[in-house]
């Protein structure tokens, strides 16, 4: 098969074009069957909310009908708690006072009677025997009610005539009703008597032919030897207070002050009259409507006055809880149903594309597989203790293992210098967020030695693994390294180049200085040999001559060289300098530069600031960086300490500079001095580019006339230099 039919075949494109011809095999009942079962299900549950909701809006409605009815009842309830107490305080005065007069019955029930418009009257009817009604009255009319008398007339065994009423003026036409005479009255007066208890009268229409009346008897009852029933051997029966209440009114009244929930519900109040036959007495002014209407919901209760019960007929009006309501439990099935048919199509459609996707992902895996059996780079996974977790093929060409023998195994144990990769484990934590970083790492091998590889680390908060692609890069980095020799080298060449024009130079004028010095004193001395007067000596005097012309001639030549060596070092300006200014000014230099994670201290001897040298200020002061930032490499903290001394005798300036060293300086120090001579071979080595930063202090030091030398002192792990500068000035 040849390489383009193999990739036709386990291409991304072709993969989908089989996916697809294959889409009718997929929409299988084996493979779709879960949403079938999803669709079943939620037809069930729409059944359920359907009843659910139901019963929910039936309940709500029951139990605002419960609550409109309840207020309907407690109102009126309320009100006929108001008229027992109206009626037992006036019957109470009958309990404390052996006679209650007009005056004082009047004063009681005035204030009840007005307060509550559904009274028509309080009256006291006492029981009068026949043989005393004259005398009762005779009292009576003695009480102010003057015209008082006692109607029907007729002969009776006893009476029962309204003595006091309350109001008087509206009720003139009841003083003196004998309430014996009215069948109804005298029922319940009978019965409040034998029962000795609060009676009330069916609901009928008394003397006023337009009002319907109830009326409340309260019996007057002396127990046997009260001061009441003086002079009796039993209980004393003394009459009744009778309130007599407009009953119309009387349920206006209790229910004039409306609720909102008064309007959902029709009510009407039905009595039992003493034939039997039961009498609507008050109705809502809604009521009409259950002519028309057949209420949802529909309840009776019991009113009770007295003795008596009253029956209450409740019923909903027409769309009782609101239109919404009605149509609810429809309208959640209907929403159930629909949202069960797209449940239904959504997984229909999420596991077709999954039987899809699935056959799909097997085809890329193996494609994908084919790339990470066959790719040269390093594609792992490890976890954040940096353990490998899986391993391509590749690292047995990278590191000489099996993928086996990979997993399992830490990456810290294969690199030469973890710093990095360390402190990218520290900060894994610090990440709130998935980020990805590169390193470039040196990593031991089994029998190929170090190799760089360069790795490429995701790291996943969600999976607590590390996602990691590495490439060996280590021909890169040698061509790098070399690269990176190469030109320091030249540097360092070029600096050795300008230090022997330097030197050159300042060879040149020494020899200069002493050559026109000799001749001058050459030519002095031919001249006064020349004016000796030789007049035999004609001869000796032209070898003179000849020589005093070579020797002006040599002069000529020996001043012309030190005009073309000081031509060359105007760009030179030396000079005597402080070494206190010099130092100053590069401490300023260095801490501007200086990284704020190293703490330098800087501890100058008194006498550096007398001392002075010949110098290049610029020159002196970089050297002195070189050297600070040099020797500062690898540490935290440092301190220099500098001290210096003038040699008038050598003329000579000597300083000393002395701090802390570390294993890394210890080591490049040794290499300095082991390869002073042959510094190129030795950066190759170079790490921090410190024997290259030696190596040009150095020769700025040769290079202003003087010499450096750098030593560690292991037992006290202290680094020493030593510089030697000119203290006296060459003059030409």
């Amino acid at each position: 098969m040849s390489k383009s039919q193999n990739f036709t075949e386990s291409s991304y494109e072709s993969i989908l074009k089989q996916a697809a011809s294959q889409r009718k095999i997929v929409f299988d009942l084996k493979k779709t069957y879960p949403a079938f079962i999803v669709l079943i299900l939620f037809l069930v549950l729409s059944v359920f909310i359907w009843i659910f909701v139901a019963d929910k809006v039936q309940s709500d409605k029951t139990a605002a009908f419960d609550k409109a009815n309840s207020s309907v009842m407690s109102r009126v309830e309320l009100k006929v708690q108001n008229s027992y107490q109206v009626l037992q305080s006036m019957r109470g005065l009958y309990d404390n006072l052996v006679q209650v007069v007009r005056d004082y019955f009047v004063l009681y029930g005035s204030v009840p009677v007005k307060t509550y418009s559904s009274i028509i009257s309080l009256m006291y009817v006492p029981k009068i025997d026949s043989s005393l009604l004259a005398e009762h009255i005779h009292f009576t009319q003695s009480q102010g009610l003057y015209d008082y008398k006692v109607y029907p007339v007729g002969n009776r065994e006893f009476y029962m005539p309204a003595a006091f009423i309350v109001p008087s003026e509206k009720n003139m036409h009841i003083s003196g009703y004998d309430f014996a005479t009215n069948q109804i009255t005298y029922d319940a007066i009978t019965k409040a008597q034998k029962q000795n208890k609060m009676i009330a009268t069916p609901v009928f229409k008394f003397i006023r032919p337009d009002t319907n009346e109830i009326f409340l008897v309260s019996p007057i009852v002396h127990k046997k030897g009260s001061l009441g029933a003086f002079g009796y051997n039993t209980d004393f029966f003394e009459g009744v207070v009778i309130l007599e209440l407009n009953s119309k009114e009387f349920f206006t009244d209790a229910l004039r002050e409306e609720v909102p929930s008064d309007t959902s519900i029709m009510f009407e109040f039905v009595d039992t009259d003493f034939k039997g036959n039961e009498e609507t007495i008050y109705s809502s002014k809604n009521f009409g409507l259950m002519k028309t209407s057949n209420p949802e919901l529909k309840a009776e209760k019991t009113l009770k006055i007295a003795d008596r019960e009253i029956k209450v007929r409740f019923a909903t009006i027409p769309n009782f809880g609101g239109q919404f309501q009605q149509i609810l439990p429809i309208l959640s099935f209907v929403i159930s149903l629909v949202l069960s048919f797209v449940l239904f199509g959504f997984v229909l459609v999420t596991t077709t594309r999954k039987a899809i996707a699935i056959d799909l992902a097997e085809r890329m895996t193996r494609s994908q597989r084919r790339i990470l059996d066959t790719s040269n780079d390093i594609i792992a996974v490890m976890d954040f203790s940096g353990f490998w977790k899986s391993m391509n093929p590749a690292s047995v060409a990278v590191f000489g293992y099996q993928p086996d023998e990979m997993i399992g195994k830490n990456i810290n144990s294969l690199c030469i210098d973890g710093i990095e990769l360390r402190e990218m484990f520290d900060s894994v934590n610090s990440y709130d967020d998935d980020f990805t970083t590169r390193l470039d790492l040196l990593m031991d091998t089994r029998e190929s030695g170090n190799k760089w590889l360069n790795f490429s680390f995701t790291v996943s908060k969600k999976d607590s693994l590390i996602y990691s692609i590495g490439r060996d890069v280590t021909l890169e980095k040698l061509a790098e390294e070399e690269a990176r020799i190469r030109t320091k080298q030249i540097e360092v060449v070029e600096q050795y180049t300008r230090e022997t024009n330097e030197t050159r130079n300042y060879f040149i004028i020494k020899l200069s200085h002493k050559l026109r010095n000799s001749i001058t004193s050459i030519i002095g001395y031919i001249q006064l040999l020349t004016q000796k007067a030789y007049d035999d000596q004609a001869e000796h005097d032209s070898y003179l001559q000849l020589a005093n012309e070579s020797s002006e001639d040599l002069f000529s030549f020996t001043s012309d060289l030190i005009e073309v060596v000081k031509g060359d070092q105007s760009g030179k300006d030396i000079s005597r300098v402080s070494l206190l200014f010099v130092l100053n000014s590069a401490i300023k230099s260095f801490k501007e530069i200086n990284t704020p994670d190293i703490s330098v201290n800087f501890n100058l001897a008194d006498d550096v600031k007398s001392s002075t040298a010949v110098a290049n200020v610029n020159l002196l002061a970089e050297t002195f960086i070189n050297l600070f930032g040099t020797l500062s490499i690898n540490s935290t903290s440092i301190k220099f300490q500098i001290s210096s001394a003038e040699n008038t005798y050598e003329g000579v300036t000597d300083i000393q500079l002395i701090c802390e060293s570390n294993q890394l300086l210890n080591d490049m120090i040794k290499l300095y001095k082991e390869h002073k001579d042959s510094i190129f071979e030795a950066l190759k080595e170079d790490k921090n580019d410190i024997l290259f930063n030696l190596a040009v202090a150095a020769s700025n030091i040769r290079i202003l006339n003087g010499t450096m030398t750098i030593d560690s002192l292991e037992p006290d792990n202290m680094n020493i230099v030593q510089i030697t500068l000119p203290l006296n000035e060459v003059k030409i």
